[in-house]
């Protein structure tokens, strides 16, 4: 059995959510090429470039460890799916799927930037508890 840093855990978790975030974000991107590229285009570029730009920004702020980007990235993948699901009235195993998937790696996200403003908090406790460190000999 090895020993594992709980920072590394945490960190590990932070960066599967930024890897799912990039990768909605490039899933997207291709399928906005897809309907530009179709006939039936007609809306402003800003209102299908809107969504990706929005995953990318919320993406980087888990990057940075913001939970208030971690919860709204989540939120917005799950809403986003919802809608699709709803609008369409098309559900595919496959998609459910992948929904799911990217759905735990961005809640994972989440449980990685809680834990680590709590590891912050508690490493900061405990350097004011035990205070700073005396080099030896003096």
């Amino acid at each position: 059995m090895s020993y594992t840093d709980p920072l590394t855990t945490i960190n590990n978790k932070i960066t599967h959510a930024v890897v799912a975030g990039m990768l909605c974000s490039l899933i997207t991107v291709i399928q906005l090429y897809a309907v530009l590229d179709s006939p039936e285009y007609s809306e402003s570029i800003w209102t299908y470039l809107s969504d990706p730009i929005l995953a990318v920004g919320l993406t980087v702020g888990v990057y940075k460890k913001s939970r208030i980007c971690a919860v709204l990235l989540f939120t917005y993948y799950l809403v986003s799916k919802l809608i699709l699901i709803a609008s369409t009235n098309d559900v595919n195993t496959f998609g459910i799927i992948m929904t799911f998937f990217f759905l735990y790696y961005l809640g994972q996200g989440i449980t990685g930037t809680f834990a680590y403003h709590k590891y912050r908090k508690n490493k900061r406790k405990q350097a004011e508890t035990t205070g700073p460190i005396e080099p030896a000999g003096h």
